[in-house]
């Protein structure tokens, strides 16, 4: 089966304009629009508006150090708040990339050690702390080899 000139040019037309209709699209569908962006970093990757208004974005290794062993309430919003208490804020960078600190990244991961026998399922939920206020976080939990219960989350993100 041929095609003739004329169903070949129509053809390619339609591919053609579908193709920029789908990159527009997926622009904005993995956010990548540039409304709503007031910020970049050192490195210039642009800090959506939505991110700056999260609590969490002001929040460095070096804030939640100054709070380790302090009381944070988890609400994980099927069950009452669960207390628990941060024991451990550890960088998870690489030493070189901790070379690199200039470059503004940061990856570190807080354990929270539950109190009891309360159990969390993996999840993001919403955690205040008498200091700090309230934010969401996405937590996983984690036991060791004597049963106590933990939680834990990895923190990874261009600083400026």
């Amino acid at each position: 089966m041929g095609l003739s000139r004329r169903q070949f040019v129509r053809l390619c037309s339609l591919c053609a304009i579908s193709a920029g209709f789908s990159t527009s699209i997926a622009n904005h569908a993995f956010g990548q629009s540039r409304t709503g962006i007031q910020e970049t970093t050192k490195n210039g990757f642009p800090i959506p508006f939505e991110a700056q208004r999260d609590p969490l974005f002001f929040m460095s290794m070096r804030t939640f150090t100054q709070h380790l062993d302090t009381r944070f309430v988890i609400d994980p919003g099927y069950t009452r708040p669960i207390e628990t208490t941060l024991i451990e804020v550890k960088d998870t960078r690489t030493a070189r990339s901790r070379k690199r600190d200039a470059q503004g990244q940061e990856c570190f991961l807080l354990t929270f050690q539950l109190d009891g026998d309360k159990s969390v399922k993996q999840g993001t939920y919403q955690v205040r702390h008498d200091a700090l206020g309230t934010f969401e976080l996405f937590v996983v939990p984690s036991e060791d080899s004597a049963g106590r219960q933990y939680l834990e989350a990895v923190i990874n993100r261009v600083i400026e």
